[in-house]
């Protein structure tokens, strides 16, 4: 007899598995790092921040308040680490086409996961975007970085953090395509 069993995670549970996750690799990268392993120009980028848990914590409709369990999160970590949260943001279109692309191409629990997430709503997409602005009010987020293009994003990024060496940058570019 065949028994299949539909697992819907919650916001809430894929949040939890997301930060577990995402702790397990900040702390591999300072075990790295204490062992004298460093990271080009000692940055690493990671995806998301736990203040975009507290965007998706649709259930806590609040202010930003550093009572908030993600918020305190994103406090702790940014006592350990020395971090800089950057809002990712493109013009509604181009959010538009992305989620919809997303959703299309999912499969399995990625697509599971994008339902609990609610990506396929256009009302909650929308309340995402009042919550981020929120953030951005009350001075949680460091800076804005447009990603309707991507090489644009990545030369803001790189200019905001002081890693803007356009001749070292050139120089590597150079030396990886030689190889080719």
């Amino acid at each position: 007899m065949w028994h299949s069993t539909h697992f819907q995670p919650s916001s809430a549970t894929v949040g939890m598995f997301w930060l577990a996750q995402w702790t397990k690799e900040l702390e591999l990268l300072e075990h790295a790092h204490r062992k004298g392993q460093p990271h080009k120009d000692n940055v690493v980028f990671v995806h998301r921040s736990p203040v975009s848990l507290w965007v998706h914590d649709v259930s806590r409709m609040q202010p930003p308040s550093r009572t908030n369990v993600w918020l305190r999160v994103a406090d702790e970590v940014n006592t350990q680490f020395s971090c800089s949260t950057l809002l990712c943001h493109a013009e509604d279109i181009k959010q538009k086409q992305r989620l919809a692309e997303r959703m299309f191409y999912a499969e399995n629990e990625a697509k599971l996961i994008r339902i609990a997430l609610h990506e396929d709503d256009a009302e909650l997409q929308q309340l995402y975007q009042s919550k981020y602005k929120e953030l951005q009010d009350k001075e949680w987020i460091d800076a804005v970085v447009q990603t309707t293009s991507v090489k644009q994003a990545q030369a803001q990024v790189l200019c905001m953090l002081g890693l803007d060496d356009w001749q070292a940058f050139k120089d590597c570019i150079t030396t990886s395509t030689d190889k080719l």
